[in-house]
């Protein structure tokens, strides 16, 4: 278990990068990390119980990449005393 559990880290223009039907399960920061990357996919992948944010785009400068069908579900609600699937320092107030 790791803080990113996929992560396409400063690839520039890769239209030959993917990650296609992937399940991840249990992260403990995030599920899916692009970081200076463009032109990549991000096709059907499964987000289960990941802490913080599920499809992350790291800084915002990253361009043309397809995030299409990914689904995420938090078997935790915030009403329960925790965060949900909420990880401190990694959500929007």
């Amino acid at each position: 278990i790791g803080r990113y559990c996929l992560h396409m880290h400063l690839k520039g223009a890769c239209p030959g990068c993917s990650y296609v039907g992937n399940a991840i399960e249990r992260g403990e920061q995030r599920g899916i990390s692009i970081h200076g990357t463009h032109d990549s996919k991000v096709v059907r992948n499964v987000f289960f119980d990941v802490n913080g944010a599920n499809l992350y785009v790291e800084d915002g400068n990253e361009m043309r990449n397809l995030l299409q069908e990914n689904v995420a579900f938090c078997p935790r609600p915030s009403s329960s005393g925790h965060e949900g699937c909420g990880a401190t320092g990694t959500d929007n107030p």
